[in-house]
């Protein structure tokens, strides 16, 4: 499995517990242009595999060899994820790492990697990812969000920023305790997509995303968002 990005918040410089969900939704483009696709396969893996392995062949048949090896290779993929969290924009320490990380980025800039359509992709993420006191939100000894905590959160939680390459499936895969969180994830038309495995992807590094709604479900935080423009600029803490 390849590690994700750990997140950065606006005001809330804490850890918890959430499952990010955003709803299908179409939208009708300008009079002249055709309807938008909004595409999730929720639960149905084989039509996501389907789906994966149609829209990689061209772009896979673009690659080199060393970013098929590369690729092919979750270890170094996540070696690689791990120090471009840890850096931060900052130059990589190890010759290697700053050439798979171009090698990755041209991979994303070939044409066949955009997206025709909008697309739902979902990631598990780990209670490190979010800091180091994962059950903050709940009540003490109990399963049960704080409803106080909650609200403070939901009140100041409004984006997030992916470092790194991040990986995610097409569909939502089972977590256990630690995999805490499920991020559904709205990327846009226009953005680039590569492919791993069955529906494993993951798109560009240096990603914005903006929580757009926030509510409780069975006991997990649920929060609605998309890619957020590559144009706006987000705060560092």
């Amino acid at each position: 499995m390849v590690c994700p990005s750990y997140f950065k918040y606006k005001k809330l410089a804490r850890s918890l517990l959430m499952r990010v969900i955003f709803r299908k939704q179409n939208r009708k483009e300008p009079w002249g242009h055709k309807m938008l696709r909004l595409e999730d396969f929720k639960k149905d893996r084989e039509k996501a595999k389907k789906w994966a392995k149609e829209n990689s062949e061209k772009w896979n048949k673009l690659l080199d060899l060393a970013q098929k090896r590369l690729l092919g290779d979750s270890r170094s993929f996540q070696r690689l994820n791990n120090n471009l969290e840890k850096y931060r924009g900052r130059p990589l320490p190890i010759l290697s790492f700053g050439k798979n990380m171009e090698m990755l980025d041209k991979a994303l800039e070939i044409n066949d990697a955009k997206l025709d359509d909008s697309i739902y992709v979902y990631r598990n993420l780990v209670s490190k990812e979010l800091g180091d006191v994962p059950d903050l939100l709940y009540e003490k000894g109990k399963n049960t969000i704080d409803r106080e905590q909650y609200s403070q959160f939901e009140n100041n939680f409004e984006y997030g920023v992916i470092h790194d390459f991040m990986h995610a499936n097409l569909t939502p895969h089972s977590g256990d305790q630690s995999n805490p969180v499920l991020l559904h994830l709205k990327v846009p038309k226009g953005e680039s997509m590569g492919y791993l495995e069955e529906d494993q992807i993951f798109i560009g590094r240096n990603q914005g995303f903006e929580v757009k709604s926030m509510k409780i479900i069975a006991e997990k935080l649920t929060s609605k968002g998309k890619v957020a423009d590559r144009n706006k600029e987000f705060k560092q803490i």
